[in-house]
């Protein structure tokens, strides 16, 4: 589901409608403030770049917004190998405004840019779980 600050619209995301709202539309590449995310799961993909026809992995992404100054917050049940060495690859552990945060019990998956948008589901940060993989 998406919901807006201060609107009564709520919409239904589903398979790839999730994916086309993040990355094609730009929302995650455009944060200004703040990145929240929850999951269970983290994993290395690959995100389109909006406007270009390239992609880049997800820790270039996170990268790109820690240079703008957009504080970055995950909350993470357990991540992938490949994931670390993104991060690493990115030196994303040297940013003081990027927060990794382990809980064993977490499940939930939400995203919340800038305080004004959230996007609640049941989507790991991963290809298959954003709907990269559905069209």
């Amino acid at each position: 589901m998406l919901f807006r600050k201060g609107c009564d619209d709520v919409q239904m995301l589903k398979d790839y409608d999730f994916f086309n709202e993040l990355f094609e539309k730009g929302r995650l590449f455009n944060v200004r403030r703040s990145l929240k995310i929850t999951t269970a799961n983290l994993n290395e993909m690959m995100v389109p770049v909006p406007g270009k026809n390239r992609f880049v992995t997800v820790g270039s992404l996170l990268k790109i917004l820690l240079e703008r100054n957009v504080k970055v917050s995950i909350i993470f049940r357990k991540y992938t190998n490949p994931f670390l060495q993104d991060a690493l690859r990115n030196n994303l552990d040297t940013y003081s405004n990027f927060s990794l945060y382990s809980n064993e019990r977490n499940h939930t998956k939400m995203f919340i840019l800038d305080d004004e948008l959230v996007v609640i589901g049941s989507a790991n940060f991963s290809g298959r779980g954003i709907g990269a993989r559905t069209k």
